[in-house]
């Protein structure tokens, strides 16, 4: 087995099955996950990870995340050490036969469900909140996130991460992205497998000088007053999707048709975003 860091830097390690994996003594609070995130490969896949911090002198702790790979490691921080006694990502390998080691691999295999995110921020770079997309990727790798990329400057995120509560990678982000940018920040994560589906399945015909939007919405109920709204059907047109809205308008009459006047209502902030079909279609890759 392989053990590289993500950053490509420093050594590269060799992680024998049952080896022990031992950090030295940081200032996380116990359970806080560590900052330095890396891929561990071999012949079952690989798997992007990181450390907990236990308390010391609890070893036998698993890694955050369970290994795709079939490699069994363990985090110590150590009893009493420090850095100078511990070096920092040092390697100890306990001594095993190779008929043990065989055994080792055939046992022991850790589910790794890393799941890919798409993260569409709320009124990012337009009406007086000016964030960097290099700032917006830092944060979110910050985070504890893993391939993170942006797509335009409008605030759209992908990432990769092991948790699957969508609900808190959304609170998460929106507090991270207050506290850092001093803005009421509004974040709606959803699973890029959602994202593609829901815009599979827009609804409408594209035509030229029409847009073509979904609108995403985090509350059933507003979804439901959305859809009530009275629209002219000789201007524009509404239709109910999954957690979404799908609407077509035509250009220029996006801030005047009833359903583009009720969607810019203050009240809808925390609750709905929209994006067209070419954005999300980019989103996607």
């Amino acid at each position: 087995m392989r053990l590289r860091s993500r950053t490509g830097e420093g050594a590269t390690f060799d992680l024998a099955p049952g080896g022990v994996y031992r950090a030295a003594v940081v200032t996380h609070g116990a359970g806080a996950l560590l900052p330095h995130r890396f891929t561990v490969t071999g012949p079952r896949g690989s798997a992007v990870c990181s450390l907990w911090h236990c308390p010391a002198g609890r070893p036998g702790l698993l890694l955050a995340t369970a290994l795709l790979c079939g490699v069994r490691t363990f985090l110590d921080i150590g009893r009493a050490a420090t850095p100078a006694a511990v070096p920092d990502a040092a390697i100890t390998r306990p001594t095993r036969s190779p008929r043990h080691r065989r055994h080792v691999r055939r046992r022991t295999l850790y589910p790794c469900p890393v799941a890919e995110y798409v993260a569409l921020l709320r009124g990012i770079n337009v009406g007086g909140i000016r964030i960097p997309m290099a700032d917006l990727r830092a944060l979110v790798t910050e985070l504890g996130h893993a391939d993170v990329s942006t797509v335009l400057a409008s605030g759209n995120v992908r990432f990769t991460s092991d948790s699957d509560d969508v609900a808190a990678l959304r609170s998460q982000l929106e507090s991270a992205l207050s506290d850092r940018f001093g803005y009421d920040a509004f974040a709606f994560v959803h699973r890029r497998d959602h994202v593609a589906a829901v815009t599979d399945a827009y609804p409408f015909t594209e035509r030229d000088g029409v847009h073509a939007y979904v609108v995403f919405v985090a509350d059933p109920d507003v979804l439901d007053g959305l859809l009530a709204v009275e629209i002219d059907a000789e201007i524009e047109s509404v239709e109910r999707g999954d957690g979404v809205v799908y609407w077509s308008v035509p250009q220029k009459q996006t801030l005047t048709s009833a359903f583009g006047k009720e969607l810019g209502k203050p009240g809808y902030k925390a609750t709905t975003t929209n994006r067209n079909l070419r954005t999300l279609r980019k989103i996607l890759g």
